[in-house]
C-alpha cells in the first residue's frame, strides 16, 4: 500500500506531493511491486499540479534508503522531531 498528500510549500508555487507510507508485504518485496505503486503515486502527484516529491525515511531503514536510491531519489538533508 502506498499513501501521499499535496502540500502548499513557501519557497515555491507549485505545491510538492509527498509520499507519507509505502508498504509491501516481506514476501513479496523485491518483486517490483514497491516500484510500481511508486510510479502509481508519482502520476497522481503531478496529475495534482506538483513539481516534485518527498518522502522521509527512518535513519535505520537501511532497506528503504536503497530502494528509495535504486528507483530515483536522491538523499536531500535531515528532517528533525520533537515530541511534545
Amino acid at each position: 500500500m502506498v499513501a501521499a498528500v499535496i502540500q502548499p510549500i513557501l519557497e515555491q508555487d507549485e505545491p510538492i506531493g509527498r509520499i507519507v507510507a509505502l508498504s509491501v508485504c516481506r514476501d513479496f518485496q523485491d518483486s517490483g511491486i514497491g516500484k510500481s505503486l511508486v510510479e502509481t503515486v508519482e502520476q497522481w502527484i503531478v496529475s495534482q499540479g506538483a513539481s516534485a516529491v518527498l518522502v522521509n525515511s527512518g535513519n535505520d531503514r537501511n532497506g528503504a534508503h536503497r530502494f528509495y536510491e535504486h528507483i530515483g531519489y536522491q538523499f536531500k538533508g535531515r528532517s528533525f522531531r520533537k515530541k511534545l
